[in-house]
């Protein structure tokens, strides 16, 4: 136990030894200088984040579990930036993970890159991209429908269109191709695909107070897989949906959709109708509620065995303000994942299959001054199948200081 104290003890000093020397000349206002450099200086966010967190199952493991302790340094920076038309973000997050018992480092990073121009008042463009790198590592992980122990890479270029036809009318369009590579070539059969998605909607504001607004669209999603031909897939969604404002309160939308999927000729093809409700709420100036519920949507699954399953997802979070150096936050989800057997790829055994997945995560965040904050954090996470060896429990534990420069 005591080398378990003793790390927990360095960290806290690494940390203060990082953010201090930034922070310690604020006595006298330092001479401001112009310039290029300055300004862009002036314009960025930079964060270092220090946690430890006990996890009782690193590997997602039936039985047998094994507890480690994880190290993880995060690197954030942010870059934000709007002049006349034009607006600009770059962020970049990094994290450096440490499991003491296993000496095993697991390295990650994420790129997002924004750029939106507005070339009349009612016409807005965006240009968009999010990269993602995860290394090769024994630590298992969640990726769609399936727990792997993969390194991989993950870029999703996008493209967005708004144009306010009318006071009440709004049409947007949003375009975006996610590909994923497993770097494992053995591994990467029914996982590897590039995916295209194209989202399209028509709002219009019903109330002159603008406190009710309908909206229909339509969505186009089309997915290959370049290694097994037979999972690719395109479908087509129609969506009508209603927006309502409630004064002092917040917000609730609900949504209904019908989607045709068209999977490769050797499958059979599905229709699916399903709903989306989202609600938020402002109980006070310190206080916000978020609930949604999506039932019955149909993903792509990455598995060998199915083409799609349906997710019925449900989640709530609670956030409050204590003072105004103290917050705290409580989420809750709960998944159904439904893997019929109409949606088995030829030569697979049909069967009905499902996974129920339950998360539960807690935090607590003070101020310990104007740079510094502490974190302390509990997340919780069970999972039961009918896939064999894939249910588990796991329980996290960390404590964090973020230095923000």
């Amino acid at each position: 136990m005591r080398p378990f104290i003793l790390k927990i003890f360095l960290s806290v000093l690494i940390s203060l030894f990082i953010a201090v020397p930034v922070h310690a000349q604020e006595k006298p206002p330092a001479k401001q200088s112009t310039g290029i450099l300055r300004t862009i200086l002036d314009d960025i966010e930079f964060t270092s984040r220090l946690k430890t967190e006990y996890d009782d199952n690193i590997f997602l493991s039936e039985n047998n579990e094994n507890s480690d302790i994880r190290e993880v340094f995060t690197q954030h920076l942010r870059y934000n930036k709007s002049f006349d038309q034009h607006f600009w973000k770059l962020e970049y997050t990094g994290n450096h993970s440490y499991y003491i018992e296993e000496s095993t480092n697991v390295l990650d990073h994420t790129a997002d890159f924004l750029y939106s121009y507005r070339p009349f008042t009612n016409l807005s463009l965006g240009l968009g991209n999010t990269f993602y790198w995860l290394q090769d590592s024994r630590i298992t992980a969640a990726l769609g429908d399936r727990l792997l122990a993969l390194g991989y890479i993950q870029n999703t270029p996008s493209f967005e269109i708004k144009y306010e036809a009318h006071p009440r009318l709004t049409l947007s369009s949003h375009l975006a191709q996610q590909m994923l590579n497993v770097r494992n070539d053995q591994n990467a059969d029914f996982i590897d695909h590039k995916r295209t998605t194209a989202i399209n909607k028509l709002s219009y504001k019903l109330t002159e107070d603008q406190n009710m607004s309908g909206f229909l669209g339509y969505d186009y999603d089309t997915i290959t897989f370049p290694h097994i031909e037979e999972k690719a897939a395109t479908s087509h969604r129609g969506l009508l949906g209603l927006t309502k404002k409630f004064s002092g309160i917040g917000n609730v939308t609900a949504e209904a959709g019908y989607k045709y999927t068209d999977i490769d000729e050797t499958n059979v093809d599905d229709e699916n109708v399903d709903y989306r409700l989202s609600m938020e709420s402002n109980f006070s100036l310190f206080t916000k509620l978020t609930v949604f519920y999506n039932y019955n949507v149909k993903n792509p699954s990455l598995r060998r065995e199915y083409s799609q399953y349906a997710s019925n997802l449900g989640s709530i979070t609670l956030t409050h303000t204590m003072d105004p150096k103290t917050s705290c936050q409580l989420g809750y989800s709960h998944e159904r994942q439904d893997f019929n057997s109409s949606n088995v790829l030829s030569g697979q055994s049909p069967v009905d299959r499902q996974t129920y997945i339950q998360t539960f995560n807690t935090g607590l965040n003070r101020k310990l001054n104007n740079w510094l904050t502490l974190e302390v954090t509990y997340d919780y996470t069970k999972r039961d199948t009918d896939f064999v060896s894939e249910g588990y429990t796991d329980n996290k534990y960390g404590i964090a200081l973020t230095a923000r420069y």
